[in-house]
């Protein structure tokens, strides 16, 4: 498994739209954002453990990266309707706590759309 960015910018670059025209300003924090994991096929818990072994194999960068200020954090949306939940074993949240990975999750229901 490799992630690839989709979005990727540093502080300081110059903003631009998805055809590379200059839209003003500059950015003021650092942004590297990946395609998602397919949790259907896999299931949540394995894509976070797949993401934290990614993670795991890049440990120099990921704590230097940290200790500079910088924040890494997975970004799980979830659509459902009617009663919806989940859990991780505490495993898998002290792999994400040991990598100082910030887990944000975002639930939309139906009625909200």
């Amino acid at each position: 498994m490799e992630f690839v960015p989709v979005v990727a910018h540093q502080v300081g670059d110059v903003k631009t739209n998805r055809a590379g025209q200059a839209l003003g300003g500059r950015y003021a924090e650092s942004y590297w954002v990946c395609r998602p994991i397919d949790t259907e096929s896999i299931g949540l818990a394995t894509a976070i453990a797949m993401a934290n072994q990614w993670m795991s194999a890049r440990a120099v960068f990921v704590t230097s990266f940290g200790e500079s200020g910088g924040a890494a954090e997975y970004y799980l949306t979830a659509y459902c309707t009617g009663l919806f939940g989940f859990e991780l074993d505490p495993q898998l949240l002290h792999q994400c706590a040991a990598l100082r990975v910030k887990l944000a999750v975002e639930v939309i229901s139906a009625s909200d759309e």
